[in-house]
């Protein structure tokens, strides 16, 4: 039987924790702990006896996650969790005898989520305001690529701050020096309930897992163990024992502040809740007509985002990333069996122009992606949005809002309209909808109205006469001045601009040099040259004409 040392005990005092390697403590060989742990995974899901808890991977796939309460349905686990010899290390450095609490078993699958920095105290207090220990076998190798613990030495005896019950204040968290504590399989690292520690996800492809069992003293109770699981098991059961329509919020911030359960699933509602679904935080307000919580009467979400305005080059993927990145990583962290999943896109997916092609691909990437929902047998529907008048930065700008009303395909869409479609969108009773009626185009008008606006643009004189002028070159070199090639370009620049209402720099600078043949300095489209400037410029390019008439002009 191992026996620790005076310096091991005062290390553990000081530090907070202890490792102890396998080949040093031999409570237990690695080859039959990694055995027992595949029996125990591998358990049928039965109710009123072991707990096995689940979480949502990166794919949005349920996966097994932990095993709790195991031990008394396995004699090896017993013998070596119960067993003489670890009791006599724990009460070592207790200083009495001490008795299981809980018992656990930690699955980190291939790219599997990490665990909050938190201490665990707080998750006991209900049950008694004490002291615990854990020893945390390494029933496969932790490393650091596949996440393993870290702890801050010495943090039990700081006023450590937490929010949200044990979950340790990111400022906190983040001004500490953190050790990671790398182990190999069967070794043993121990702890006290008051220690800061935390872990990554799993980063590897292999899976591995880690045996926790917590011990409280014996002069603080001998039933504390039922006490715990009672309780846990009536406010935050295994997914297989919970009852439809059971709020168990309050259960998951006893239980579940930092571990991976299926947080957007399990969370309590908050006014606000942050999410990071492209890259950046998001906060989504929660109301009490519409809530997160699984377990709630209705669960699901509308993911919306308005136009991307791309400055540069550089950022055009804005547009796209902010549509296609945040709606797929809604798709695979959310739970499936929702009661709605909306994804409000736009018409210029369906309609748009050129200039916002990336704002249109983030749009028809929404669409399909509410048709790959439905492949799933999983609610969802996309809304192509067309013309808000009464909110948004359309309506904020009197400008733009009159320009897209010439456009003349575009209703007027107000804000009490969006918010019926939604309603009925919302409805926790509407069945699944077929393909064709998955995606709605919100505020098209029809070709006659559009005709009756008189707004089409292949009626008006300005497109009749440019489609007469089919070799402009051709057209310039006829021009018997300069400034009459100047009038000309002019013309056809003023009806292209007339044609594209708000052209960008990178249509007008295409289109000039498709069509002239020239490139134009980009520092004339980004000043403010007038347009008749960058007319005379382009007219007057030798390659439009003759030597000799560039000559006088």
């Amino acid at each position: 039987m191992y026996t620790l040392t005076p310096s091991q005990v005062e290390s553990y005092h000081r530090d907070g924790f202890l490792l102890l390697r396998v080949g040093e403590h031999k409570l237990v060989d690695p080859v039959k702990l990694a055995k027992w742990t595949e029996e125990v995974k591998s358990w049928p899901r039965v109710k009123g006896k072991w707990m096995p808890y689940d979480e949502i991977n990166i794919k949005g796939e349920r996966q097994l996650m932990r095993t709790e309460n195991f031990v008394d349905y396995h004699d090896d686990f017993k013998k070596l969790v119960c067993g003489e010899a670890l009791a006599g290390i724990l009460g070592a450095l207790a200083g009495e005898d001490m008795l299981l609490f809980k018992d656990k078993i930690n699955y980190k699958q291939p790219r599997g989520n990490g665990f909050q920095a938190h201490l665990d105290a707080p998750a006991y207090d209900h049950i008694g305001r004490i002291e615990h220990i854990t020893a945390n076998f390494a029933i496969d190798p932790a490393t650091i690529e596949n996440g393993c613990l870290e702890v801050v030495p010495g943090s039990h005896k700081m006023n450590v701050p937490c929010i949200d019950g044990g979950r340790i204040d990111p400022a906190w968290e983040k001004a500490q020096e953190w050790l990671t504590v790398p182990l190999e399989a069967g070794d043993v690292l121990i702890f006290g309930s008051h220690l800061a520690h935390r872990s990554e996800k799993n980063d590897t492809d292999k899976a591995r897992a880690s045996l926790y069992a917590t011990f409280h003293g014996k002069s603080d109770g001998l039933d504390l163990r039922q006490k715990y699981y009672v309780h846990r098991r009536a406010n935050f059961p295994p997914d297989h024992e919970r009852e439809p329509g059971k709020d168990y919020s309050q259960g998951f911030k006893t239980y579940g502040f930092a571990a991976p359960f299926s947080k957007i699933a399990d969370a309590a509602p908050h006014t606000k809740l942050e999410m990071d679904i492209s890259g950046q935080s998001v906060y989504i307000a929660v109301g009490s007509n519409v809530s997160i919580p699984r377990y709630s009467p209705y669960l699901g979400i509308c993911k919306a985002r308005s136009g991307a305005k791309i400055q540069h080059l550089r950022r055009l993927g804005d547009g796209i990333e902010s549509k296609a990145t945040g709606s797929w990583n809604l798709h695979a962290l959310l739970p499936p069996g929702l009661d709605f999943f909306l994804l409000v896109a736009s018409l210029n997916g369906i309609v748009g122009g050129c200039a916002q092609a990336n704002y249109a691909a983030g749009n028809t990437f929404q669409d399909t992606l509410a048709q790959y929902h439905l492949s799933l047998s999983e609610k969802a529907v996309s809304l192509d949005l067309g013309l808000m008048v009464s909110e948004g930065v359309v309506a904020e700008d009197k400008s733009l809002l009159a320009s897209m009303r010439r456009l003349g395909h575009l209703m007027d869409i107000t804000q009490g309209e969006l918010l019926a479609i939604l309603d009925y969108y919302c409805d926790p009773a509407l069945p699944l909808l077929s393909s064709d009626q998955a995606q709605i185009l919100i505020g098209l008008e029809t070709p006659a109205a559009v005709q009756a606006k008189g707004l089409l643009l292949t009626d008006t004189e300005t497109f009749n006469k440019q489609n007469i002028v089919t070799n402009r070159i051709a057209a310039l070199h006829g021009a018997t001045s300069g400034e009459q090639a100047t009038e000309t370009v002019l013309g056809w620049f003023i009806a292209k601009i007339a044609e594209v209402l708000g052209l960008g720099l990178c249509i007008s600078k295409n289109w000039l040099t498709r069509e002239f043949g020239v490139e134009i300095q980009v520092f004339l489209l980004l000043g403010n040259t007038p347009i008749q400037e960058i007319a005379k410029d382009v007219a007057l390019r030798p390659t439009h004409r003759s030597d000799e008439r560039a000559e006088k002009i």
